[in-house]
């Protein structure tokens, strides 16, 4: 059995948990069961949906400390060969009460503390500007970085070139699984105050958490150039249809270099600002910054959809330089790594 800690819900998003079950469905396909931890329901239905059985701790998720006796009693009753853990609350004590029941992997972003666990991945593009090669000399901590372990589900593998299109047609808007910001709505907003983008289509994705879904499914009915898609299957269709993306500066972004979509990203939280401007001074995409420090945000948002736009060279280097960066492949090089773990 190999063990997920992982929650989702409006503030966290569900970044975590679907990088979690993208590593799932590999080991899946290897033979190994696999099984969530979570603190609440909240994610569940997106767990049970992929397959998997979800155990709730009933605990409270931006306190895991708290929730240790209930989990090690689950981990020393399951014995997992492995337990992945993906979480921005846990803390050195945290990982390591849990190692003496098994061997861990944490799936990290920041380099908070130093991390007992047995591997730590860091899949991100600023993974080798950070301090890991130091803090972790001398020990035995594998570290698996860079976005060549970036976990992105089968359909992202291989996904040929893309086709940039010399006058764009079709713009997708993903703003996280829960819109916490709501940068859905005051980007329809905008659209409305605005006589520029009539042949323009803008695919507005809504996540499941988006606490905003039915005002947005009500404006949708005002703008004839706006489709809403909800419950999307396969995201990686819209995102290859589409000539330029909006996204938050979270893990879509690796599926949108896996597609080769020309994209604007932009910083919801403090642990996206690293990816937002690494991805920019790579050439990759365009930050238009955090929205918290800008009054007009989802103007700006437009303005430079406008401005890319009109740039078809910019958007063709773009769109190779991103394809280069993430395969699709990530998830497979990651269980290929563990397995030996495992065992």
């Amino acid at each position: 059995m190999i063990l997920f800690r992982a929650d989702a819900n409006s503030t966290l998003g569900s970044g975590h948990v679907m990088r979690c079950l993208t590593i799932a469905s590999s080991f899946r396909k290897r033979g190994y069961e696999c099984g969530f931890i979570t603190a609440d329901h909240d994610a569940e239905r997106l767990i049970v949906s992929h397959g998997f059985n979800n155990y709730i701790l009933g605990s409270s998720w931006i306190n895991l400390e708290y929730e240790l006796p209930e989990f090690q009693k689950i981990v020393s009753k399951i014995s997992p060969e492995l337990l992945i853990i993906d979480h921005y609350y846990s803390t050195e004590n945290y990982i390591e009460s849990l190692k003496r029941f098994t061997k861990i992997m944490y799936i990290d972003d920041l380099d908070a503390f130093n991390n007992p666990a047995d591997t730590i991945i860091n899949y991100n593009i600023y993974a080798a500007s950070m301090d890991y090669g130091k803090r972790y000399a001398g020990k035995r901590t594998r570290l698996l970085l860079g976005p060549t372990y970036t976990p992105l589900r089968d359909e992202f593998k291989n996904a040929g070139e893309k086709h940039v299109k010399v006058h764009i047609h079709d713009v997708l808007v993903s703003t996280g699984g829960s819109d916490s910001a709501g940068i859905g709505i005051k980007l329809l907003k905008e659209l409305q105050d605005t006589n520029n983008w009539q042949d323009t289509i803008f695919h507005f994705v809504v996540g499941v958490l988006n606490p905003n879904r039915n005002e947005i499914k009500e404006l949708e009915e005002n703008f004839p150039n706006v489709v809403i898609h909800e419950n999307v299957t396969r995201i990686d269709e819209l995102m290859k249809m589409c000539d330029i993306a909006i996204s938050a500066a979270g893990s879509t972004q690796y599926e949108l270099c896996a597609c080769g979509t020309p994209t604007i990203n932009y910083v919801l939280a403090d642990n996206q600002i690293p990816g937002a401007k690494e991805f920019e001074k790579a050439g990759l995409m365009i930050n238009a910054g955090d929205y918290r420090d800008q009054e007009n945000f989802a103007a700006r948002l437009l303005s430079l959809t406008g401005e890319l736009a009109e740039n078809y060279y910019r958007r063709l280097e773009m769109s190779r330089s991103m394809q280069k960066l993430v395969d699709g492949n990530g998830a497979e090089r990651i269980v290929n790594e563990l397995i030996p773990v495992a065992k």
